[in-house]
């Protein structure tokens, strides 16, 4: 028998606890180390779907990368969002485990994923910023590469390169905050969550962007994450079947 102790051991093994920034949220959210484990669900996000899928699919532990208890919660209302989700998960003896920066952070971690994924040859990690070399190539042929790799249609291009581009920086999620430092050190940054005037600062520096969104940029981890855990333990574990995105394109 695995307990939520045990669970939380083997993430801690893939992505550190100690690695998540001071003002992250990670680690067990709901439940007790005691409690016992038989059938885990992976997902980025948890949502009211998400938590109704685990209850019928009899699952008793859900890993997400995002922290559901995030901001500081002043009341659990049942009737609010928030509260019908604490509810059902804790009605119904279902743990919850996020990893958040620890699991961007780290080593073979979410940024070193989509390195791998897009044939990046890391060469510095700074925090959360990766980057590296790729197979030289025109802008037009890469953003082609990224499109297939996160099963995307569309994506947010800010500037321009002629010629072939060589180095790639990657920050999955949020990473406005190293355009800078990706402008020193790359062609193009890979990244998501990008406001009008940082894209105007991204151009005035001669810097691609390409922005694919928060949740594109971070869902490729659910599954790797999958395995990651089926390689450890010998109990049913699961990818949600709920897109959690709350944007759409009409």
């Amino acid at each position: 028998m695995y307990t939520l102790g045990n669970v939380l051991e083997i993430l801690d093994e893939l992505a550190p606890i100690e690695l998540a920034e001071e003002w992250d949220n990670v680690g067990i959210l709901i439940g007790s180390k005691s409690d016992s484990v038989s059938k885990i669900m992976c997902a980025l996000d948890l949502n009211e779907d998400i938590a109704d899928e685990a209850i019928t699919l009899g699952v008793d532990c859900i890993v997400t990368h995002h922290p559901y208890i995030f901001m500081g919660i002043k009341k659990i209302n049942y009737s609010e969002a928030t509260g019908k989700v604490l509810r059902k998960l804790i009605k119904n003896d279902i743990g919850l485990i996020s990893m958040h920066t620890n699991l961007d952070k780290t080593k073979d971690g979410i940024n070193d994923v989509i390195c791998k994924g897009l044939g990046v040859e890391i060469i510095d990690v700074d925090n959360f910023l990766r980057w590296g070399k790729i197979i030289p190539s025109t802008l037009e042929e890469f953003i082609i590469k990224v499109k297939k790799f996160f099963d995307i249609d569309l994506l947010r291009v800010v500037g321009d390169k002629k010629g072939k581009i060589k180095t790639i920086s990657v920050c999955s999620g949020s990473g406005s905050e190293f355009l800078n430092q990706a402008a020193t050190v790359s062609d193009v940054y890979i990244t998501g969550d990008l406001k009008f005037h940082e894209a105007q600062g991204a151009i005035n520096k001669g810097l691609v962007v390409l922005d694919i969104g928060h949740y594109n940029s971070e869902k490729i981890i659910i599954p790797y994450l999958v395995d990651y855990l089926k390689s450890k333990l010998q109990i049913d574990i699961i990818n949600t079947n709920i897109c959690a995105e709350v944007f759409q394109t009409v």
